[in-house]
């Protein structure tokens, strides 16, 4: 078993790599470097391991921008790689999803106990806060309650209302990231994405591009094995997410239905195509 690194070394060694996954190592220290990766297993691992990592990183958004538009050409050239890097995006943004839905579960509860207090101070406001009622001689003299009609409006605020203002106001789409290939002729793309998808949800289709092409594209989605019609969008222009640019295609509920389908986005740099799968 390898013995870790200390936080030195491993920075040492991550910069190694970098810089000759980027090709900016000097010729010399490259040959040494391929060398140590041929004939000791404990630095392959220790590369292997750092790989992974950078791999990781690169998904997260927690590279520098040099580092990442290094890696780039690296993570792209491989269906493995982007594959990798397709899936750790897609656990973190479950995660990141997770954890907000726990949010709102905890504030939803919250909001349930505000209005219970209130519906029960209410009803029975002198009962919920002082316990016994007062004698009746000291209720001779009190006005009678007002009541308000079902057509009129009531001063006070509807606890409903109070509770429903922070609620969402649409339903959040899903994303559907890919990242495509270049293919030559009739050749489809080798790696195919799997999502599974609300049936009434709105999809956001999120195409990874390169970083150094132009910023307009024309999408095409067919459906290989769905029954529906094939969409073109024109002149799609890309968006920057932590320094990656994609092109963005908001589809509404109901657009895809179950089924596979291919993505074509055509732009100053060529064809790219992604291939996916929709479930319910």
């Amino acid at each position: 078993m390898t013995k870790p690194l200390s936080d030195r070394k491993r920075s040492a060694l991550r910069g190694q790599l970098i810089a000759y996954l980027a090709e900016t190592m000097p010729e010399a220290q490259r040959e040494g470097f391929e060398q140590r990766l041929l004939n000791e297993d404990a630095f392959s691992e220790q590369i292997h391991y750092a790989q992974q990592e950078l791999l990781e990183d690169y998904a997260a958004g927690a590279l520098s921008a040099v580092h990442r538009k290094q890696l780039g050409p690296w993570i792209l050239s491989s269906s493995g790689r982007r594959q990798h890097v397709q899936l750790t995006s897609d656990l973190l943004y479950r995660a990141r999803h997770s954890r907000a839905i726990a949010v709102r579960v905890a504030v939803a509860i919250t909001a349930a106990c505000v209005l219970l207090l209130w519906g029960l101070r209410s009803l029975h406001p002198l009962q919920y806060f002082h316990g016994a009622p007062p004698p009746p001689a000291a209720q001779v003299n009190q006005s009678p309650p007002t009541f308000i009609a079902p057509g009129e409006r009531s001063t006070l605020e509807d606890p409903a209302s109070i509770a429903s203002a922070d609620a969402p106001t649409a339903i959040q789409p899903v994303v559907v990231q890919l990242v495509p290939e270049h293919v030559r002729g009739e050749s489809l793309p080798t790696v195919i994405y799997s999502y599974t998808i609300p049936a009434p949800s709105p999809i956001l289709l999120q195409i990874l591009v390169p970083s150094d092409s132009g910023c307009e594209y024309s999408v095409t989605i067919h459906a290989e094995t769905a029954a529906v019609a094939d969409r073109h969008i024109e002149r799609v222009a890309c968006v920057t997410v932590r320094d990656s640019q994609y092109v963005d295609v908001d589809l509404p509920p109901g657009s895809l239905p179950p089924g596979q389908y291919t993505a074509r986005i055509s732009g100053p740099d060529g064809s790219l195509m992604g291939r996916f799968i929709v479930h319910f």
